[in-house]
């Protein structure tokens, strides 16, 4: 059986005399349980680790405990044993210790034993005390089992005496976990070595797949063990990492890069390098370097054309030259490693042979290419002669000839590597045209041609699409109010005439008289079916019921008879409307009367969160709810703190709405603390906190947080960390939605008109008159031309860079408002960099 010799080490229990011996009642367990130790009581048996034991003194139970792998890991409850055994006192080595001697080392290798423990033999005296309970029998260990009280001191004493003489120089041992250390990569293989020997000439086994030879760093003890890293730089990150008071929000990156070994040493100077780096290059080598054998294709003799293709980058030329009556030019095509075209058209200014214009090609593509940098290239040209002299398979005989080719060898030297080829003519198709269009052209003036993609023949004739209008709702009464026309039926016409009372033809559209409302546009069913769906779910749709989405529909000026059938038919049909809609596990209640005497003075003030975070780590959102007209002010977090809770309710409450006489909220921190009261008292708001065990109580803004989650989860699906950027239209979206408890939308209860929707300004716009002013960024965008002059009101000046409109009065404060209400040290306070009070900020 393998394992360290008994003569070596054991292990011994010493158990008090006086401790009662204790045998644990067999515990019972599953079939899955009993089937996992009948298997690992077999290996166990099979290898020596375990055999029958009779008449025990000490009996303990089995544990099975499920692996990360889903197998079953068999252990022993020696609880009990362990009471009764005194502690060794062999002290473990210090882990941070070997982490620091370890540091900085330039290879390691990571050990540990397989199944450590079980490689040392138990005291012959006590085997029979490691008794445990199975189905199947009793079963002591000949070896020492995992689980005992002094097993790891026991293991440490092994390993200290058989790598006493290497342990701290070139390795370190902790209980079974092993590492091998070099200061060089030289002499790692010789210290591995000594390592081996000694634990081959003590039978010690190792776990191939727990190792890792020869390793620039690794995991050791929970610590990464790394090299030396040296970073240059001329910034303060050592003091900055260093010193948790000046890390601030970077103290967990901190924290991760404590685990490297890093030195910051100061940059040199850039100028210096660059000077020393040019001397180095001018002074000659000592020694005579033998240059590369290079092949006709300019590659090392052990590079051949196949290695060519995987080096990387390499740059692809295509030449070719033009010589004819008109003129002389080069065409020069080259691409990129990563596939970008640079095309070059070069017209010459003097008279050349089709040999010269080819040379001339050849040489403009290569100065090129150098001056972009590129190091690998591979030359394509359709001139038999330029390829066959460059590759020496060609004589040279004409002096120019000669001249060309030389100085066409000494732009090649600046390669690393390059590779001429020649091709067919037709695979050099796109540099042949660039040096044809070259050659004809007869000014000196550069120029660009734009080349325009025909899609089809001119002679094709336009095709012309027939738009045919069938009859619709509207039709007779369009048709009556216009020509008078009626149908036969006398019956059908009388109902014809009383219908068409209440609408109006204006501009050739027909449009629904109303009693208190303006006159509604109505649409066909192309035009109904496009505005239901965008104001259902377009860009400031909030996918709400059927009655509020035709109640929309309604207030944004269109009119068709079946609005609340389809409304309920979109409803039903609507995917996210289905899958994200409220499901209702108690009937529903009479709304409960809240006493509020004007707008704006009683707010209901609650948290959302934590949420999925999302851009500026915001995770939470505050929201503050107006109890008379249902006005909704929110804003995304990423912390919830006293200051956030107070600049929300300055600028979102205070500057915009005017001081409120009261504020419900929650028993939370970040509310119920000594300075959110003292910032409430100096503005003179009370504070009413609503019961811990009935939070209903604050039912207002617990049914509007319902409503946001509901709201953003139809808006983003899967995109829940989208949830701050979609905030203001699921804002938006409340506050322009019809409310049953007043009858009115949020936005009309607080300035007085309902606000215009997105698609009034599309191709479908109502037409109904409004006041309107120019919007100074109209010439940015096709939709908008115009918009009225409420919402312009509620754009910030800073949007137009010019003074505030002097037409718009301020909203006069109420009675509960005087402005001697904000002590000037509170204003002093809360002037660190909070929006001004501006009256279009409103």
């Amino acid at each position: 059986m393998p394992g360290i010799a008994p003569e070596v080490i054991s292990h011994k229990l010493s158990i008090f005399p006086a401790y009662k011996p204790v045998r644990q009642k067999r515990c019972s367990y599953d079939a899955e349980r009993y089937e996992a130790v009948r298997t690992e009581v077999d290996k166990l048996q099979t290898i020596g680790f375990i055999r029958e034991a009779t008449y025990p003194v000490w009996l303990a139970n089995s544990v099975m405990v499920r692996k990360a792998t889903g197998g079953w890991r068999m252990c022993q409850d020696y609880t009990d044993l362990n009471k009764a055994c005194p502690k060794d006192s062999f002290s473990l080595p210090r882990i941070d210790q070997l982490v620091d001697t370890t540091a900085g080392r330039e290879l390691l290798s990571f050990m540990d034993a397989y199944s450590g423990y079980n490689q040392i033999f138990m005291h012959p005296s006590d085997s029979e005390h490691t008794a445990f309970i199975t189905d199947k029998g009793l079963y002591c260990y000949n070896v020492m089992p995992f689980g005992l009280k002094n097993a790891g001191a026991t293991y440490q004493r092994l390993v200290n005496r058989i790598f006493a003489r290497y342990i701290g120089s070139i390795m370190e041992v902790y209980v079974d976990d092993m590492l091998v250390k070099s200061r060089t990569a030289e002499e790692h293989l010789h210290n591995l070595s000594i390592m081996l020997g000694i634990l081959k000439d003590y039978r010690m086994r190792l776990n191939p797949m727990k190792c890792a030879f020869g390793v620039s760093s690794g995991k050791f003890l929970g610590f990464m063990i790394t090299h030396e890293i040296k970073v240059l730089t001329n910034q303060p990150l050592r003091q900055v990492l260093q010193k948790p008071e000046i890390s601030g929000r970077l103290i967990k990156w901190a924290i991760e890069l404590g685990e490297f070994d890093i030195q910051f040493i100061s940059r040199p100077a850039e100028k210096g390098q660059a000077i020393v780096d040019f001397i180095s290059e001018l002074i000659p080598s000592t020694a005579q370097s033998t240059p590369e054998p290079v092949t006709e294709t300019g590659l090392p003799e052990e590079l051949d054309a196949e290695r060519f293709d995987h080096l990387t980058p390499v740059w692809i030329l295509h030449v070719d030259g033009s010589a004819n009556q008109q003129g002389c030019g080069a065409g020069l095509a080259l691409t990129t490693p990563d596939g970008l075209k640079i095309e070059y058209a070069l017209r010459f200014d003097f008279r050349t042979s089709n040999n010269e214009a080819e040379y001339e090609a050849l040489l403009a593509d290569l100065r090129l290419a150098k001056s972009m940098n590129a190091k690998q290239i591979r030359i394509h040209s359709d001139s038999q002669l330029t390829v066959n002299q460059v590759t020496a398979d060609f004589a040279v005989k004409d002096a120019s000839m000669y001249a060309y080719l030389s100085t066409t060898h000494q732009l090649l030297q600046s390669f690393r590597a390059y590779e001429i080829k020649q091709i067919p003519r037709s695979e050099n198709s796109h540099a042949d045209a660039l040096a044809r269009l070259a050659s004809a052209i007869n000014d000196k003036v550069g120029r660009r041609v734009p080349v325009e993609i025909l899609a089809q023949p001119s002679t094709v004739a336009s095709e012309t699409c027939t738009v045919r209008y069938e009859d619709t709702w509207m039709s007779p009464i369009y048709s009556y109010l216009t020509n008078d026309t009626l149908p036969e039926d006398k019956v059908q016409a009388q109902k014809l005439r009383y219908r068409s009372e209440r609408y109006t033809v204006i501009n050739d559209v027909l449009y629904k008289r109303g009693y208190t409302t303006p006159y509604l546009k109505c649409l066909t069913a192309e035009q109904r079916d496009y505005v239901i769906r965008e104001i259902h779910n377009g860009v400031c749709g909030d996918h709400s019921s059927s009655r509020s989405l035709a109640h929309k529909v309604f207030r944004q000026g269109y009119f068709w008879p079946t609005m609340h059938q389809e409304a309920s038919s979109l409803v039903k049909r609507c995917d996210k409307c289905q899958r994200f809609d409220n499901i209702l596990h108690t009937p529903a209640e009479p709304l409960t009367p809240i006493v509020s005497p004007w707008p704006f003075a009683q707010w209901g003030l609650d948290l959302i969160g934590p949420m999925p975070q999302g851009k500026g780590q915001v995770k939470y959102a505050v929201v503050a709810v107006d109890y008379f007209t249902k006005w909704v002010e929110a804003e995304p977090l990423a912390t919830i703190t006293v200051a956030k809770m107070e600049d929300f309710v300055w600028t979102h409450i205070c500057c915009r709405f005017g001081i409120p006489y009261a504020i419900i909220i929650d028993n939370g921190r970040q509310f119920d603390s000594e300075l959110f009261r003292q910032f409430c008292t100096c503005l003179k708001i009370n504070l009413f906190f609503a019961s811990p065990a009935h939070p209903q109580s604050n039912g207002q803004v617990e049914a509007i947080n319902k409503i946001i989650k509901k709201l953003l989860k139809r808006q983003l699906d899967k995109a829940k960390g989208a949830w701050p950027e979609k905030l203001p239209e699921a804002l938006w979206a409340i506050r322009t939605s019809y409310r049953t408890s007043t009858g009115e939308t949020p936005f009309s209860l607080a300035f007085g008109s309902e606000a215009a929707h997105w698609r009034a300004f599309g191709r479908y716009h109502t037409g109904t008159p409004r006041s309107y002013r120019t919007c100074p960024f109209a010439a940015s965008l096709n939709l908008v031309k115009y918009i009225p002059l409420f919402f312009l009101s509620l754009i910030p000046a800073q949007k137009y860079d010019s003074a505030p409109p002097h037409d718009i009065k301020p909203r006069p404060l109420l009675p509960h408002q005087p402005r001697a209400l904000i002590p000037r040290q509170l204003l002093q306070r809360q002037n660190r960099g909070h929006p001004s009070f501006h009256v279009p900020g409103l």
